[in-house]
Formats: structure tokens, C-alpha cells, sequence
């Protein structure tokens, strides 16, 4: 029932109404739903996206509170304005 309802939130958002749930002995790990199209990402179906979700939580479950903080600044600043140009192959 939990990926059926990560389905609707997905066409809600305009996706294909696809949802997904990673569970580990009953519990649930990470939820996710497809965002191929507003994400404008082909890899973004929903099983990937909950494995990517628990992924990250793994991460800052790692990261010490001095690294977080870090991390939520650097979030919250978005990207550079003008970022470096991708080198070019000669």
C-alpha cells in the first residue's frame, strides 16, 4: 500500500504513477516515485530513487554534526554562479 500511495504522489507531480518501497524485515527503509520527467533525469524511476533516498541517509547518518552543518550551508548557498566551464578534449 505504501508504493501505491508513492504512485499517486507521482502523477500528482505529472510522472508516471509508478512508486516503490525498500523494506528490510518489514520496516521500511526508503520510499520513492518516479521522477523521470520534472527532474528531467531517465535514471529517476522510482525503485532508483528510494535506493538513492536510503543511500543519502546512510551518508548523514555517517557525517558528524560539524559535517553536516557544513553540507546544509553549502545547500542552502545552491551552486556557484558562474561554475567552471567542462574542460574540453582536444
Amino acid at each position: 500500500l505504501q508504493a501505491l500511495g508513492q504512485a499517486r504522489l507521482a502523477a500528482e507531480a505529472g510522472e508516471v504513477p509508478v512508486g516503490a518501497v525498500l523494506l528490510l524485515d518489514g520496516r521500511r527503509l526508503a520510499a520513492g516515485f518516479n521522477g523521470t520527467i520534472g527532474d528531467s533525469d531517465p535514471t529517476a524511476h522510482a525503485e532508483m530513487v528510494a535506493i538513492r533516498s536510503q543511500l543519502l541517509a546512510d551518508q548523514l547518518a555517517e557525517m558528524t554534526p560539524e559535517e553536516r552543518r557544513e553540507l546544509a550551508a553549502l545547500i542552502e548557498q545552491g551552486p556557484p554562479l558562474n561554475p567552471a566551464p567542462a574542460m574540453m578534449m582536444s
